[in-house]
């Protein structure tokens, strides 16, 4: 819940500092907001460890880490739209823009304001609702499912023993680098895309398809784990049909003219092998560092996943090509359009001929490509290597062996008498 209630602070803290002299007070609520990520990151496991069965485990584990991957997309999409509720709401549009009127000192146009600050108020209920729903939903704190006994002693000294386990080392590699092949390629999709002469709306739409087809297959995956509990079978089948299926669509992004539908097909099929390797990968994890806490070792995966993203997104960026220009344009920097990574550059026509405007550089990408595909190779081979024991299963078989002995033997003991008083 600590996670829920930051967001809602954090939402808050930016929406009252936005405007005049607020920037910091804006950082500092994203701050605020950034630090409880990780707790909802972490819960999946722990969260299906304490609420439910073992027999319903793998699925609300699925289901939690996809609901993450939903919430960032549906964030992403809808941001305009909230931006445009307070043009639709006269009621909202005039309290929203008087507030923007009376703290706007930087010559920034009222509506424009007044739409950042809709979304930021309107983003800072959503969390707040959120925060409610947390505290009656959760608040009782109460066991429905059978949370493993795990070890209660200090943090870092877990840490170091989870850290020991060769097999646990071997699977945060081979995740790390799965996770950071994704996150380098959703990031830097449009980038990859551009130089075939797709658009941004290319780009979205196999964002889209990479998102639908990795939560469809999640969900499916997840039921059929919990029906055959072959975990390191699915984490290894899923990571070499990880290599396959990227491989297929970096040459539909690499080819010039690839149909919508093929692109689709492409991102779906990328999607529906990489997405599932995180719900299974925490489930590995806590199964191997058993009797651990369940957090501690998705805690480990997603730091190694989130710290190898940043180092994959640099890598791939910095392997591009030098940009290029078309004939008869100048390359030259454009201050006026804000960039996302450094040295943001335009190509300006040198003879301008029947209003020919800007247009982007392309950059080679096919070295970038590359790379990311064989940080996924490397990653199916340490799968492969992994071999983890199912420690946690193990220990509930026995602790259900040894319960259903001893009810063998009280009944014995009850018979007993019984059958002493018929022989006399």
């Amino acid at each position: 819940s600590c996670s829920h209630h930051d967001q809602a602070v954090g939402g808050w803290v930016r929406f009252l500092g936005s405007g005049r002299s607020g920037f910091w007070w804006v950082v500092l609520g994203q701050a605020m907001a950034a630090g409880g990520q990780p707790f909802l990151f972490n819960t999946p496991a722990a969260l299906s460890a304490q609420w439910f069965p073992p027999s319903e485990r793998a699925l609300a584990t699925t289901i939690a880490s996809m609901a993450n991957a939903v919430g960032s997309g549906i964030g992403l999409s809808y941001t305009p739209i909230l931006a445009g509720v307070g043009s639709q709401n006269n009621a909202t549009k005039a309290w929203v823009e008087g507030f923007a009127r009376g703290r706007n000192s930087l010559g920034v146009e009222p509506d424009k304001l007044a739409d950042m600050h809709g979304v930021l108020l309107w983003q800072a209920l959503l969390c707040s609702g959120a925060s409610v729903l947390v505290i009656l939903l959760f608040g009782g704190g109460g066991q429905r499912g059978g949370k493993a006994e795990g070890s209660s002693g200090q943090l870092w000294v877990t840490v170091w023993q989870c850290l020991q386990d060769r097999d646990f080392g071997v699977l945060v590699a081979a995740f790390g680098l799965g996770l950071g092949v994704f996150n380098g390629l959703s990031t830097l999709l449009e980038e990859l895309m551009h130089p075939a002469g797709y658009t941004s709306g290319d780009a979205g739409a196999l964002g889209a398809a990479l998102l639908g087809g990795g939560v469809l297959s999640s969900g499916l995956i997840g039921v059929a784990l919990d029906h055959s509990r072959r975990y390191k079978e699915f984490f290894r089948g899923g990571i070499a049909l990880s290599v396959l299926t990227v491989t297929g669509l970096s040459m539909v992004m690499l080819r010039s003219g690839s149909s919508q539908a093929l692109i689709i097909a492409a991102g779906i099929m990328a999607g529906g092998c990489l997405l599932p390797l995180l719900p299974i990968s925490l489930e590995l994890g806590a199964e191997c560092t058993y009797p651990a806490p369940e957090e501690v070792s998705s805690s480990m995966l997603i730091l190694a996943g989130q710290g190898l993203g940043v180092v994959t997104v640099a890598a791939m960026d910095a392997m591009r090509g030098e940009p290029v220009c078309p004939p008869h344009y100048t390359l030259h920097a454009d201050p006026a359009s804000p960039c996302r990574f450094p040295g943001c550059l335009l190509c300006d026509p040198s003879k301008p001929k029947g209003g020919a405007l800007p247009v982007e550089p392309k950059r080679e990408v096919t070295t970038s490509v590359a790379f990311m595909i064989s940080l996924l190779f490397a990653s199916c081979v340490l799968a492969w290597m992994f071999n983890g024991k199912y420690k946690r299963m193990e220990a509930e078989e026995a602790s259900k062996t040894a319960a259903d002995a001893g009810a063998g033997d009280m009944e014995d003991d009850e018979q007993a008498p019984l059958l002493t008083t018929g022989s006399a």
